[in-house]
């Protein structure tokens, strides 16, 4: 049953949401944890989160980690009422683990601890198509994606060229599966990250003196801001790039990313900036009653609540100062 493009399946869904979402890390529990004079002090800090009963079961935060994200899928999977939707949500795990097995092969080397088991495909039948050099076995998008891929690689021996190539077949997979499901936050989400995947490759490129080629295989399309937008920009002088994306959404995004470089000679603020942007976007959700909105930002919010968890855990293990952290990590949904 549909009411204008809120979904009643969901009902359900968004109420199990709403009491997840108050179990969610607050800002004022991050900043404690970012004050947190050790990895110790952190663990006794999320103790007193709903990551407590975790906790009981190990103190290795890697492990942690990964269960919950194991989790976090397997409840999307469980509240989810369009098949479609949660195979694309998978998809991304895929994707991900394309790129682990492809630099690994081309490496001759095993990442096979960095493979993730959220994908559609299982990673036995993945690896050992790597193993034995037979892809036919795989499905067609996955075959085309490792032939265009390595070829790419073998043409200019650069590994990051495995990831521009995954990440262009991806959004492009994504793009054409998210136009049959005509839901409209879904569209816009997937555009809104493709600008914000291009405003950071743009920056990178600008300041890294990217060749052009470069810049044209790493843009996406279908973005808010077309792709030509941003390759014309790439011909622009680099004090100018700010100034240009005044009258988008992304000005302040830009302008204070683009600000911090200069002064710091990083991109952990530009980062930031986007990661918060788009939880801006998200948090718009809240007052969606109905739909797969309110899921998709769970999801989303959880998946980046475990990015902070991370950044905090790898900074307070290697000693990283605690400004220089809180400059990295996103705002809280």
């Amino acid at each position: 049953m549909i009411i204008g493009n809120e979904k009643v399946d969901y009902a359900y869904a968004v109420g199990r949401i709403r009491v997840l979402e108050t179990r969610l890390l607050s800002r004022g529990m991050v900043e404690r944890m970012l004050e947190a004079a050790d990895v110790n002090e952190l663990y006794r800090i999320l103790s007193d989160t709903a990551y407590g009963a975790l906790l009981s079961e190990t103190t290795v935060y890697g492990w942690l980690l990964r269960t919950e994200e194991i989790r976090t899928i397997a409840l999307f999977d469980e509240l989810c009422v369009d098949p479609i939707l949660s195979e694309l949500i998978h998809y991304r795990y895929d994707f991900h683990n394309l790129k682990v097995l492809m630099k690994a092969y081309v490496a001759k080397a095993d990442f096979g601890h960095l493979l993730s088991p959220n994908g559609n495909f299982d990673l036995s039948l993945l690896r050992g198509a790597f193993e034995e050099e037979k892809f036919g076995a795989l499905p067609d998008i996955l075959q085309q994606i490792i032939t265009r891929a390595l070829e790419q690689y073998y043409s200019k021996n650069d590994p990051r060229l495995i990831d521009l190539i995954v990440d262009q077949e991806m959004f492009q997979f994504y793009t054409r599966e998210v136009a049959q499901l005509k839901n409209d936050f879904l569209t816009q989400l997937l555009a809104l990250i493709k600008d914000l995947e291009n405003i950071k490759t743009l920056v990178r490129a600008k300041r890294l003196d990217e060749d052009r080629e470069t810049m044209r295989l790493a843009i996406l399309e279908g973005g808010n801001l077309s792709s030509r937008w941003y390759l014309d920009l790439a011909e622009e002088a680099w004090e100018n790039l700010p100034q240009r994306f005044y009258a988008t959404p992304y000005f302040q995004v830009v302008d204070e990313g683009y600000g911090h470089l200069e002064r710091e000679k990083s991109f952990l603020q530009l980062e930031k900036l986007c990661d918060d942007f788009l939880t801006n976007f998200l948090r718009t959700t809240r007052y969606t009653p109905f739909g797969i909105e309110p899921l998709i930002a769970y999801l989303v919010a959880k998946l980046s609540e475990l990015k902070i968890l991370k950044l905090l855990f790898v900074g307070k293990s290697h000693g990283i100062e605690t400004a220089r952290m809180k400059q990295r990590l996103p705002d809280v949904f």
